[in-house]
């Protein structure tokens, strides 16, 4: 059985900087672009890094669960308001986004903000 492939368009980032408990706009268009349809349901968890390489201290912003199959080449696209907690620490981050079915894919904003 060939895998799912989802592939996320880079992310749209808010602005060059955010005040903590701040609530911004936030879209992500995910694609299937592998040669399987997926599972019917997962959750779509967005947060934010500082290293899009060690995601250990990433903080979890939202979880959306989506319910539906993603046939080959089709897509959806999340489009949500995301609350910048108060007790995050002033620097750049990325947004990211974890599409969590049988594989997973992260794919980080080209361009990191900075939380005021």
């Amino acid at each position: 059985l060939v895998p799912t492939n989802l592939s996320v368009i880079i992310p749209s980032a808010p602005g060059n900087s955010i005040s903590t408990g701040q609530t911004v706009s936030a879209s992500f268009t995910i694609t299937n672009q592998g040669l399987n349809p997926t599972d019917t349901t997962w959750y779509d968890r967005i947060f934010i890094t500082q290293d899009t390489v060690n995601l250990t201290n990433s903080i979890t912003l939202k979880e959306l669960l989506h319910t539906t199959i993603v046939n080959q080449g089709d897509s959806y696209t999340i489009n949500t308001t995301i609350t910048i907690p108060s007790n995050v620490a002033q620097g750049n981050y990325y947004f990211c986004l974890n599409l969590e079915s049988n594989y997973y894919h992260l794919r980080p904003s080209q361009k990191y903000f900075r939380i005021l």
